[in-house]
């Protein structure tokens, strides 16, 4: 069955959206710091008492959870956009540092999992990306509010051309009276001198 093109273009534009890039930033810097603190709490050897133990385990949940959002917005643009959305080196890079990243949380555990947190610069290119995104998008913004100015501008010079072509049919129409009126005053002129004339 054949996705209605309406669908996905609703969802590119949502996926596209200043909104969502500003979402992807947020989760992207809380993955950051969680993964930071997952390796702070390591490096110090914290997790040899009960309540650091349990913290790294709600973080490393939560690291997993932000990643699978990232896999399942990756699924949300292939299904937007297509395969096609990979020819961009920057998707394609963005999509290989989810998977990878995503892989390795979930494969990975204890000291090679800390290891793998080593990754964590691999996740700062996610802010990267998505920081091109936002300015991407307020750029496409400032372009459409640009047209739109200009379209206005047009139909404001379109208006004002208008007007002027009626202020010299106006003008045409005035002489044509004042002429008028001259030549009403001349033959008024002239009865009035025939008149006295006669008397």
């Amino acid at each position: 069955m054949e996705i209605p093109q309406s669908h996905r273009l609703r969802l590119g534009r949502f996926l596209d959206s200043r909104k969502t890039h500003l979402l992807i930033l947020f989760l992207v810097l809380l993955d950051l710091v969680i993964v930071v603190t997952e390796l702070t709490i390591s490096l110090y050897d914290l997790h040899d008492h009960l309540h650091h133990t349990l913290a790294l385990k709600v973080l490393s949940n939560i690291s997993l959870g932000i990643l699978s959002l990232f896999l399942f917005e990756l699924v949300l643009h292939i299904y937007a956009f297509g395969l096609g959305y990979f020819c961009n080196w920057v998707h394609a890079m963005d999509a290989t540092v989810i998977v990878v990243s995503f892989a390795l949380e979930v494969a990975l555990r204890g000291a090679a999992r800390e290891i793998a947190s080593l990754l964590i610069i691999l996740r700062f290119w996610r802010i990267v990306r998505v920081a091109d995104a936002v300015a991407v998008s307020v750029e496409w913004r400032v372009q459409a509010e640009i047209h739109e100015q200009e379209r206005h501008s047009r139909v404001l010079t379109e208006r004002l051309l208008a007007t002027e072509d009626q202020c010299r049919s106006l003008e045409g129409q005035l002489r044509q009276e004042m002429e008028r009126s001259d030549r009403l005053e001349q033959e008024l002129q002239r009865l009035y001198d025939q008149s006295n004339q006669l008397a």
